[in-house]
């Protein structure tokens, strides 16, 4: 009998976009912006998928991406 693997990656994925969200400093500082980028802050390309306008937006992504993975 297999025991079901959980979706380890995408709930930790999940739980940092939740962490990120709780903190507006971070996400200020994560999330994209063209001026910044284009300053050296190439970073923000990667980061700004962890951060969410609003808690609907969070809810949405984290849980569709937590039940696909």
């Amino acid at each position: 009998m297999r025991i079901p693997r959980l979706p380890t990656i995408s709930i930790l994925l999940g739980l940092a976009a939740v962490c990120i969200h709780l903190f507006p400093a971070a996400t200020s500082a994560l999330q994209f912006e063209r001026d910044s980028i284009l300053h050296g802050e190439v970073f923000r390309l990667l980061t700004c998928h962890w951060t969410h306008f609003s808690q609907d937006h969070l809810l949405w992504d984290v849980l569709t991406f937590v039940v696909l993975g």
